[in-house]
């Protein structure tokens, strides 16, 4: 059953992809540029994330957020993950994501292809070497414009979260182009949508981490560069874990009683949000 935190999230942004529909589509179609049809998917979250998620940022690290074409490649908590990072991004972005995501509603998938989202098939190689093809060509096209992926290629599971897999084909994208990669640590995403905690005001923090520029990864192989690029979100991680609690309860103003409560995770769920 969805809950009503969730409905106040999806409603809005069902409406919007709902009433700008022949404007996404007329854009696809006339292939309008990234530059020029991407501030208006930035004004809409932006207004959903303010008003409905009751989201509050807390960045780091944007001066490490280059000017230049580059890949991002956060940690993946929650289903928000995508919308923060577009939400926040300074140029156009765009994502590698799985190819279930596009057995979602037309809608869904009519807005992931407004932003040039492109489906990986994460267990047919011959397909993913097609699905980076086609990045290379947009990448090719829209030199102001840049692509994430989740190198964990799934959500990670509450409640500590800890880090999956980085799969090392992940970066395949960067490698092929020589693209700076940015490690990004993205935390608290998942209560906003979580119908288990309900907050005044949810804090996610996010840091960009300082890029790995392709001189520093040319001579490592992926699996290499997987590996590096997740200890070091994995130690931003830890570090925004240790803060958790404050920034809630002082967001919140709970006591200390109060706030053990709020945080409460029911024994034995699973459950990605």
């Amino acid at each position: 059953m969805i809950a009503h935190k969730q409905i106040r999230i999806l409603l809005p942004t069902f409406l919007n992809l709902f009433f700008y529909r022949h404007y996404l589509k007329k854009c696809i179609k006339n292939n309008v540029s990234m530059a020029e049809r991407y501030p208006t998917v930035q004004r809409r979250l932006n207004h959903i994330i303010k008003t409905y998620s009751h989201i509050v940022y807390f960045e780091e690290g944007n001066e490490n957020r280059p000017d230049t074409q580059c890949v991002y490649t956060p940690n993946h908590t929650s289903m928000l993950d995508p919308v923060v990072m577009v939400d926040q991004a300074k140029r156009p972005l765009g994502f590698v994501t799985k190819k279930e995501n596009y057995k979602l509603p037309k809608l869904i998938d009519l807005g992931m292809d407004f932003v040039r989202n492109v489906p990986l098939d994460r267990d047919n190689v011959r397909s993913a070497i097609k699905s980076f093809q086609q990045v290379d060509k947009i990448l090719e096209e829209n030199p102001d414009m840049d692509y994430c992926i989740f190198p964990e290629g799934t959500r990670s599971y509450p409640a500590e979260f800890e880090l999956g897999e980085f799969h090392h084909g992940s970066f395949k994208i960067a490698t092929r182009r020589n693209l700076p990669i940015v490690p990004v640590v993205i935390y608290g995403t998942e209560r906003a949508f979580d119908p288990h905690f309900h907050y005044h005001k949810y804090p996610v923090q996010i840091a960009y981490l300082k890029p790995i520029p392709p001189e520093e990864y040319e001579d490592l192989s992926t699996v290499e560069i997987a590996e590096m690029v997740k200890g070091r979100i994995d130690e931003k991680l830890k570090e925004f874990k240790a803060k958790d609690k404050d920034l809630i309860q002082t967001l919140n103003h709970y006591s200390d009683k109060k706030l053990a409560k709020k945080l409460a995770y029911p024994e034995g769920e699973k459950k990605r949000y």
